[in-house]
């Protein structure tokens, strides 16, 4: 499991995250970790971390 989606869709919507994010940080707007955060909650292995630490324990 990588970084980045096997499915083209998620991998498209990850690139249009990113680009948008430069461009925000290029306007001086703060609005640019928004769509990091986005980004980075399309990649496989960040989400499964993150289920991962919210997982219940039984």
């Amino acid at each position: 499991m990588g970084y980045f989606p096997q499915d083209t869709l998620r991998r498209v919507m990850m690139a249009v995250f990113v680009v948008l994010a430069i461009v925000e940080l290029t306007r001086g707007s703060w609005f640019f970790i928004v769509d990091l955060l986005f980004a980075l909650s399309l990649s496989p292995k960040i989400f499964a971390g993150v289920v991962g630490m919210f997982k219940r324990k039984d």
